[in-house]
């Protein structure tokens, strides 16, 4: 079993994380990826693990938040880009008080 790294992104990542969602969610989890050294882009990008990674819970809520456009009436697509963001994003966890 492995350790989880966890990681609080800083201001400027969240900044870019959340406009990079804003206009294509798939960017969204590219970027937070990004932060922990990982280019999901990369042709000899390795196989990873998204639960072995975790951002804290307000920040994970403010990029999923970010992904959901206002407008959009689509709810399937919605639903479709939820599930893949819990699938695929880092996992989250509390921070200590």
């Amino acid at each position: 079993m492995s350790s989880q790294t966890r990681l609080r992104l800083t201001d400027e990542q969240m900044m870019h994380i959340c406009t990079g969602a804003i206009e294509n969610w798939v960017d969204g989890i590219v970027f937070t990826f990004e932060c922990f050294g990982i280019d999901l882009t990369a042709v000899d990008c390795p196989s990873i693990k998204p639960s072995d990674y975790a951002i804290p819970s307000i920040q994970w809520r403010a990029i999923a938040d970010s992904m959901v456009k206002p407008g959009v009436t689509d709810h399937v697509a919605l639903a479709n880009h939820a599930l893949d963001w819990m699938n695929l994003g880092p996992s989250a966890y509390e921070e200590d008080a």
